[in-house]
């Protein structure tokens, strides 16, 4: 697991450093992510995170899409959910098992773009999310990863 975190990271590195490489680069040598990195952070209406606090401890979520469980992993702290979205264009519904007694469902819109990159195409950009049917504002997090942050009453 700490393998797979570890090449996931690399090949995130890799793909933001892409249009940094002088036009002498071997794109074919760089191994890139199959899909569009993606985190959900969970708040109350204090903003306090639902996850660090031990609201939903994050070894209790899981992530299925299509009755397929989704692979999650841990960044720098256990206070968001990550993981990695399918880069295809269209509508993926994912359902957020927070615990036995409560799941959440997410619906994510891609649509392929255009970079000026040799490398680790083609690229997808994220057009909305929708967290228990709600539209949610898309951000960046610390590790360029498209991000939202759901309130939870």
């Amino acid at each position: 697991m700490k393998f797979t975190r570890s090449l996931l990271f690399s090949t995130l590195l890799l793909l933001t450093s892409c249009n940094l490489m002088s036009d002498t680069f071997d794109c074919s040598e760089v191994v890139c992510a199959g899909g569009l990195l993606f985190s959900i952070e969970l708040v109350n209406n204090q903003g306090a995170n639902l996850i660090s606090n031990g609201t939903y401890p994050f070894e209790d979520i899981k992530i299925t899409k299509n009755d397929t469980i989704v692979e999650l992993f841990k960044l720098s702290s256990y206070e968001s959910i990550n993981f990695l979205i399918e880069a295809k264009s269209g509508e993926s519904v994912f359902n957020i098992i927070l615990n036995a007694a409560e799941i959440d469902t997410l619906a994510v819109t891609l649509s392929q773009t255009t970079i000026n990159s040799e490398c680790c195409g083609p690229y997808f950009r994220m057009n909305s999310a929708k967290y228990n049917g709600v539209q949610q504002q898309i951000f960046e997090n610390e590790y360029s990863f498209e991000k939202i942050t759901v309130v939870k009453p």
